[in-house]
């Protein structure tokens, strides 16, 4: 799913993607897959992957990250901290190394490189906002921290069967079924906040630059009565991501601009 309040041109503190909620989703998630996930997933590769670090799982271990496909966990997403909303799945900072590893080895199987290396840097990010949480001595720095994602599996790893995994945390939701035939990635969302970052060690980063121009491509290729039924709010000055947890009531209100009204 993919969320935005933002105006043209305004990223300094928000995390969304786009600047306007249009209803229009598949033409912006073509958009996004294109830049996050391959082109052509090698599904054996990510059976294989996924069947070896289910051997790596200790009993205990695979309790809290292997499910049956119906579990109804599955069909649940969030793009908050752990720590504010748990998740089931078990959580990076209880693998080993050698976990890790074949973990990251996955969603390589899965992600573009660029797409590899903007989750690497999320993550990252979030670690730094730990840190500096810590120094100030917050009671939410352990909301954050890149050992503060978890993954989580449904059904049976198998060519002949139909499977899942999820990968999330503060800003990531990767969610991939995979059937005898196809894969999908919904839903799937990707936020930092703030988008430019002005200050400290990574002033001038800018992660998601790519992502913000489309939208703003699509926003002024808009004339000006669907621009002003594409804005469906006005910015609030303490603007935040829309959906948070996948339950939002804008998500049925289906308010903005379809399909079928663009050029």
């Amino acid at each position: 799913m993919i969320d935005s309040v933002v105006n043209k041109r305004v990223f300094g503190n928000m995390s969304t993607l786009f600047r306007t909620l249009i209803t229009c989703y598949a033409i912006l998630i073509l958009n996004i897959g294109s830049i996050f996930c391959q082109t052509n997933v090698d599904q054996k590769a990510s059976l294989t992957v996924v069947n070896a670090f289910l051997n790596t799982l200790s009993v205990s271990q695979k309790a809290l990250t292997h499910f049956s496909f119906n579990d109804t966990s599955r069909l649940k997403w969030a793009n908050v901290p752990l720590e504010e909303l748990p998740r089931k799945g078990i959580h990076i900072k209880d693998l080993s190394d050698t976990q890790r590893i074949i973990l990251h080895q996955l969603l390589r199987t899965v992600l573009s490189t660029q797409g590899y290396q903007k989750i690497l840097f999320i993550m990252q990010y979030d670690e730094a906002t730990h840190e500096r949480l810590l120094k100030s001595k917050s009671p939410i720095a352990d909301r954050y921290g890149n050992k503060n994602y978890c993954f989580a599996l449904y059904g049976a790893p198998n060519n002949d069967k139909t499977w899942s995994w999820k990968f999330e945390g503060h800003h990531i939701s990767l969610n991939f079924t995979y059937t005898p035939n196809h894969i999908t990635c919904t839903p799937m969302f990707i936020g930092i906040n703030p988008a430019l970052i002005t200050t400290g060690d990574y002033a001038g980063y800018h992660i998601l630059f790519e992502e913000n121009e489309f939208g703003n491509q699509l926003f002024d290729a808009f004339s000006d009565n669907i621009k002003k039924k594409a804005t469906i709010t006005p910015l609030p000055k303490d603007a935040d991501v829309m959906t948070q947890i996948g339950k939002e009531a804008h998500l049925k209100d289906k308010k903005g601009v379809y399909y079928r009204e663009m050029t």
